[in-house]
C-alpha cells in the first residue's frame, strides 16, 4: 500500500466527522443521498467493485456483490491485514502470552542484534521502529523483503536510521515482525492463533493466510476473508471488543489502537494519524477508524453512528487505478455518513 495514498485517504475522516470534503471543498451544497438505493446505484457504478456491505447498530442493512462476485468469495484484504495483525497482538496481551506492548522484541526474537535491542512491540504496531525502509513505488523494500526468502533475516539486517518511537514510516516489514513475535510468544502460527482466538469466536470459518519464506505467516498482507466476515471484525470493534456477548479483545487495547498515536494533522480540535494498525481520527473525543488495503479494500468503523462499512475491489490493478478505487470507496463511506445524518 502506498503510504502517501493512505495519508491522503485520511481526509475521509474529516469528511465523516465534519462533512467537509477533501481539498477544502464545502459539502453543504451537495445533495445528500435520499435513500440506500441511491448509494447502491453509486456503488454499482464504481469500477472493479466486488462487494459493498453496511451494518448499523449491529444490523446488516446492505449486502451487495458485483460482477460475478458473491458472498462465498474470498477477497484479499491487502494492507487491511495489518489491522487484523495488530488486533491479534492485543488478544495475546490480554491472555498473558505477551506481557506488554512495551516489551522489547528481543524478548520474543532471539536473533535481534545489539543496535535493535531498544525496539519494542509498540514501535512495530505504530510503525516507528526506526529501520531504514522505503515502501514507495517501484522495487521497494517490501518487494526485497519477500524476494529475500527470509523476511525476518532481511528486517534484522536493515540499518537503523531513527531512534525507535521517534519517527513514523509506513512499513509492512514492521507489521510482519509482529507475526514473528506472536508466533514465538504463543507457540502457534499466526494463522492458528487467529483461528482460535479471533476467527472462530466471530463465526469466521473460511479464510486463507499465506506464509513467507521464513516460515511465518505474512503479517502485513496476504490474508483473504469473505466480505461479510470483514464486517464481523468491524462490528466487533464498533462494540468495544465484544461479539455476541463474548469478549474478544479488551476495550482498553482497542481504545489505544484507535488513538491518534502518530499525528499527521492537528488543528481546531481535530487530530488525524495512525494508531496500532488503524488509520484514525479524533474529533473532540469522537473517533472514526479505518483498515485500508491497496486498491480500495476497506473496513471503516464510525462507532458514534453505529456504522461499519466494508468495500472490496479487484486488487490486481496498476497504481493509478488503485488510487481511483480507493477514492470511490471513500466516497461511498462519505455518502453513507451523509445518509446517516437523516436519522
Amino acid at each position: 500500500m502506498n503510504r502517501f495514498r493512505l495519508i491522503q485517504g485520511l481526509t475521509l475522516y474529516l469528511i465523516l466527522a465534519t462533512g467537509l470534503q477533501a481539498c477544502g471543498q464545502n459539502t453543504a451544497s451537495k445533495e445528500p443521498p435520499q435513500s440506500l438505493e441511491d448509494i447502491y446505484r453509486m456503488a454499482s457504478q464504481s469500477g472493479n467493485i466486488r462487494s459493498f456491505l453496511v451494518s448499523r447498530h449491529g444490523e446488516l442493512i446492505s449486502e451487495k456483490y458485483f460482477r460475478s462476485y458473491d458472498r462465498d468469495s474470498l477477497d484479499h484484504l491487502r494492507s487491511a491485514t495489518k489491522t487484523i495483525m495488530a488486533t491479534l497482538i492485543g488478544i495475546a496481551v490480554d491472555r498473558g502470552m505477551i506481557s506488554s506492548v512495551d516489551d522489547p522484541i528481543s524478548n520474543y526474537i532471539s536473533e535481534v542484534p545489539d543496535d535493535k535491542q531498544s525496539i519494542r512491540i509498540k514501535h512495530l504496531l505504530n510503525m516507528t521502529s526506526g529501520f531504514k525502509w522505503s515502501e514507495g513505488t517501484g522495487y521497494n523494500d517490501h518487494n526485497k523483503m519477500i524476494d529475500s526468502g527470509n523476511p525476518l533475516e532481511y528486517m534484522l539486517g536493515l540499518p537503523m536510521v531513527a531512534r525507535p518511537g521517534s519517527k513514523w514510516n509506513y512499513s509492512s516489514g514492521d507489521i510482519h515482525m509482529l507475526s514473528v513475535v506472536l508466533s514465538n510468544a504463543s507457540d502457534m502460527s499466526t494463522e492458528q492463533f487467529a483461528r482460535k482466538y479471533l476467527f472462530d469466536p466471530l463465526g469466521i470459518h473460511q479464510f486463507k493466510w499465506q506464509k513467507f519464506g521464513d516460515g511465518y505467516t505474512a503479517g502485513g498482507s496476504r490474508l483473504e476473508l469473505k466480505p461479510k466476515d470483514m464486517l464481523r471484525i468491524g462490528q466487533m470493534f464498533a462494540q468495544g471488543g465484544t461479539y455476541n456477548g463474548e469478549r474478544i479483545v479488551s476495550k482498553s487495547y482497542l481504545d489505544i489502537s484507535t488513538n491518534v498515536l502518530h499525528v499527521f494533522n492537528a488543528a481546531n480540535g481535530v487530530s488525524e494519524g495512525y494508531g496500532y494498525g488503524w488509520w484514525t481520527i479524533n474529533l473532540n473525543g469522537d473517533k472514526a477508524a479505518m483498515a485500508m488495503g491497496y486498491g480500495g479494500q476497506m473496513i471503516a468503523v464510525i462507532p458514534g453512528k453505529g456504522l461499519v462499512i466494508v468495500v472490496t475491489h479487484k486488487w490486481k490493478v496498476n497504481g493509478q487505478t488503485a488510487g481511483e478505487q480507493e477514492n470511490r470507496g471513500e466516497s461511498l463511506a462519505e455518502a453513507l455518513w451523509q445518509w446517516s445524518q437523516r436519522g
